[in-house]
């Protein structure tokens, strides 16, 4: 039976923590909850595909996000809808930009909202480390990702989340070339005002017998990351805006 975070969990001296908190606690959760958003900027490329740039905007109460892309597109995720401005922009799949990245860094301080269950955990291999794993999935609707389920790999002496493999559902996949399931690993962990966020990630194939195997597939980098106090407008509708919608589940 899964465990659902933060439903009568309890550690005292000598027990150790559940999962989910000894994650929340290796990135500093308590200083994440201090402040109102983090703003920065992401850069995402796929094996044959177009690279992704924009800088971001997520509202750590809500999940709020707006993004401005390299071609000055605004997409904003207002908590239920998301929306692309100006209407005839470029930008596809603005939904699952929106959700999918601000997913990968903010994870470790999500695992106890609402809907959220995290499995039992296990020792399963990464790469050439065995790491502890667990599945986590989200209930149907809000703020989750478009995605069908993930494994959390997490490195046993720190807490620290290393990666996290995932089947993306959103589009059919997190690059047009690879509709398998793929998987995150972090790199490169920097103290942002006091939080561990990683400034590096590699995209891999991935299954459940082996983990990642052969080379990446892609790259990503986060970056100029800071804490701020967002506009009161930064997650409405922008004007001229069409709205992008989940696709009907596969």
């Amino acid at each position: 039976m899964a465990l659902v975070l933060g439903a009568g969990c309890r550690s005292g001296p000598g027990v150790e923590p559940p999962l989910d908190r000894r994650i929340a606690n290796a990135h500093d959760i308590v200083e994440w909850n201090r402040y109102r958003a983090l703003r920065g900027d992401v850069h995402v490329h796929f094996e044959g595909s177009a690279a992704f740039d924009a800088t971001f905007t997520y509202d750590i109460a809500t999940g709020r996000v707006r993004m401005q892309t390299a071609d000055d597109s605004i997409l904003v995720f207002d908590g239920r809808q998301a929306w692309v401005s100006p209407a005839n922009a470029a930008t596809q799949r603005a939904r699952y930009h929106l959700l999918t990245w601000p997913f990968f860094i903010t994870a470790p301080f999500r695992l106890s909202q609402p809907g959220a269950s995290l499995g039992p955990a296990s020792m399963r291999p990464l790469g050439q480390q065995d790491l502890l794993s667990a599945n986590l999935t989200f209930a149907p609707g809000g703020a989750a990702p478009p995605h069908d389920w993930y494994v959390l790999y997490v490195e046993p002496s720190t807490g620290l989340l290393r990666g996290i493999a995932y089947r993306a559902t959103y589009g059919g996949s997190a690059s047009p070339a690879a509709p398998q399931p793929q998987a995150v690993t972090f790199y490169s962990y920097e103290n942002v005002e006091g939080v561990r966020i990683p400034g590096e990630w590699r995209f891999w194939k991935w299954n459940e017998t082996v983990g990642i195997y052969d080379k990446p597939i892609g790259v990503g980098r986060v970056y100029n990351l800071q804490f701020i106090a967002p506009r009161a407008d930064a997650f409405q509708r922008p004007p001229d805006a069409r709205p992008d919608s989940a696709p009907p589940a596969p």
